[in-house]
């Protein structure tokens, strides 16, 4: 009837773009040299779709067959950029490039997590970048508290902005954030050294005189 016909249309469209999906997901599970970890992730996320709504009906089972044997090698390379991207956040020199390079190893994951949610790898992997980001995040508060506590403090000696730093220092030494601190700081080396220095001058004096002192 005329006002069934939208219907029909509706459904002819549907079966259309789910036509178009099958032939998308094997275009990519039929690709030569390295599949994209991320299309692999989204013709699985389609196939799964269509499996629900369809059933395992033969072509949907040969995509699948296909799918699960491209899939190991898609995931070990996906594992192994990973942990490539978590050895770069470890030995970054700046705050940005490290909280850069755990962030892509979290998005990266979130597509094997896709690809194989009960990959052992995983959640120990996912665990330690995250204790790494938890770290960033806490030397990112300790310099803005230091750079709030050398403004506060005495310009000579600034001992509690050197103090909270120090961690921030020592790991990302060559951040332009850290550089600014360390040049802040320069005259608490001048005076905790140098008063230092003066001190110990003092004391040899002092003995030096009441050595003669003694012997006169």
């Amino acid at each position: 009837s005329a006002v069934a016909l939208p219907e029909y249309v509706d459904k002819a469209s549907e079966i259309r773009n789910d036509l178009s999906a099958l032939d998308e997901i094997a275009d990519v599970v039929n690709l030569s040299g390295n599949i994209p970890p991320e299309k692999l992730a989204d013709a699985r996320i389609k196939l799964d779709r269509l499996s629900v709504k369809y059933g395992e009906v033969p072509q949907i089972t040969r995509l699948r067959n296909r799918l699960e044997i491209v899939l190991p090698t898609v995931a070990a390379t996906l594992i192994e950029k990973i942990q490539r991207l978590k050895r770069q956040g470890d030995s970054a020199s700046t705050l940005k490039d490290g909280k850069e390079a755990y962030d892509n190893a979290l998005a990266a994951l979130e597509t094997l997590q896709t690809l194989k949610p009960d990959d052992p790898q995983r959640l120990t992997i996912q665990a330690d970048i995250e204790d790494s980001l938890q770290e960033i995040g806490e030397l990112e508060n300790s310099l803005q508290r230091a750079n709030q506590s050398v403004n506060n403090e005495n310009r000579f000696f600034p001992r509690n902005a050197f103090k909270i730093s120090k961690p921030v220092r020592t790991r990302f030494p060559q951040d332009p954030e850290v550089l600014d601190l360390k040049r802040r700081l320069r005259l608490y080396h001048v005076t905790l050294y140098g008063g230092g220095a003066i001190a110990g001058i003092l004391v040899v004096l002092i003995l030096w005189f009441g050595g003669r002192g003694i012997a006169g």
